[in-house]
Formats: C-alpha cells, sequence, structure tokens
C-alpha cells in the first residue's frame, strides 16, 4: 500500500511539475528516463538539486520529487541519448551473480578490476574483467569459505557454497 501512494503521489506530483512550464528548449532540461517507459522533464533554469536519501532519489525544484532509484534508466540533456549521464550504482546492487562455486560477472559500463581475498586479507585471485563482456569464474579448488570480493572500489562479502 505504501508503494502505490508513493507511485501515486510521483505520478500526480510530476504531471504537476510537467505542466508548470512550457517545454524548454531542446538543451535547457534534465530528462529523467524510467524503466517503465515514462519520463520526466526538469527545467535547468530553475536549478533543481538531486540528492539521494535511502534507496531515493530526491529532485528539488519547482517542486519535490522522490523516485525510487532501482526505477531511474537514465538521464539526459535534452532529450539526447548521446547525452546520457552515467546512473550512478547503487552498492547494493552486486556487478555480478554467486551460484555455488560459480562466480559470473554481468557486463558494465567500464573495465571492472576484480580481487578476489580470503577473509584474512591473503588475495586469493586477481584479474579484469572487459567493459561489455560477461566473464564467469569457477572457483573448484577455493574451500567453502568466506570471501571478499572488490570491484573497482567496492568491496562486497560473499560464502560460496
Amino acid at each position: 500500500m505504501k508503494k502505490f501512494l508513493l507511485s501515486v503521489s510521483i505520478a500526480v506530483t510530476s504531471c504537476m511539475a510537467m505542466m508548470s512550464f512550457a517545454p524548454p528548449e531542446e538543451e535547457s532540461y534534465l530528462t529523467i528516463w524510467h524503466k517503465d517507459g515514462s519520463k520526466v522533464i526538469i527545467n535547468l533554469e530553475e536549478e533543481p538539486k538531486i540528492s539521494y536519501v535511502g534507496e531515493n532519489v530526491v529532485i528539488e525544484s519547482s517542486a519535490t520529487i522522490e523516485y525510487e532509484f532501482d526505477a531511474i534508466r537514465k538521464m539526459t540533456y535534452g532529450l539526447d541519448s548521446s547525452t546520457d549521464i552515467k546512473r550512478p550504482t547503487n552498492p547494493k546492487e552486486k556487478p555480478f551473480i554467486n551460484e555455488g562455486k560459480t562466480i559470473t560477472f554481468l557486463p558494465a559500463d567500464e573495465d571492472l578490476h576484480v580481487k578476489i581475498a580470503l577473509i584474512n586479507g591473503m588475495v586469493f585471485k586477481e584479474f579484469t574483467v572487459k567493459k561489455g563482456e560477461p566473464f564467469s569464474l569457477r572457483l573448484e579448488e577455493a574451500p567453502i569459505h568466506i570471501y571478499i570480493i572488490k570491484v573497482n572500489d567496492v568491496t562486497y562479502k560473499i560464502k560460496l557454497r
């Protein structure tokens, strides 16, 4: 129920924000594209302030709008997709899937520099996953253990089964 009310509130606020101004010149607004296909246009002349509160993105301008972080697909300058603003990574979203003794790294927008270490800090494996390529690593020789995986500057803890 809470999510439904939040969704309705966002939809109403978004409509009000979009109706409060005529579409400005192509380069003077920020477009927020949602995974459901909808989009919201925010006039940059209002100098919107973007912040992150918990799992949400908050945009303050003539109206304050709050979005679930995971509902946003991308942001662009105007409607031009070539101006994509890279979506920040949610640290809770792992760039890999841990299935038993196989770790599969998902295609990413950048090279992933990976270090896998034992819980005591000793580096077990170190490698780079190239941009846009999936990569699977089978750790047959690895004992059932808790491991620390550092991907670029974000650290995760996993347990191999």
